[in-house]
């Protein structure tokens, strides 16, 4: 679709993409579970540092129950998917996101 993805195996190790200097990103899509940082806490990273906090961050998960979306939600996140997931549909929300 055009873009430019850039992966990391966990948060911890997407907090030290962000941090290079030269880095510069539109849009971050997570997972919630991942080991070392899970995606409430690297939402909750995000939201608190300076240069990211303005950054829209999806969530993209199994999880499907309230608790953990409206946990999402209050942490900030912008948009929250349940897999399994229409591609065209991802694509279309991820078009609004970085247009909003």
């Amino acid at each position: 679709s055009g873009y430019q993805v850039t992966q990391s195996k966990d948060g911890r190790e997407a907090l030290t993409i962000l941090d290079r200097n030269d880095a510069y990103f539109d849009l971050v899509i997570s997972d919630l579970e991942m080991p070392n940082l899970d995606g409430f806490g690297l939402l909750q990273k995000i939201r608190s540092h300076s240069r990211w906090c303005n950054l829209p961050f999806a969530i993209l998960t199994s999880r499907h129950n309230q608790l953990h979306r409206q946990r999402a939600e209050n942490l900030g996140a912008n948009a929250y998917f349940n897999k399994p997931f229409h591609p065209n549909e991802l694509l279309q929300a991820i078009t609004k996101l970085l247009l909003d």
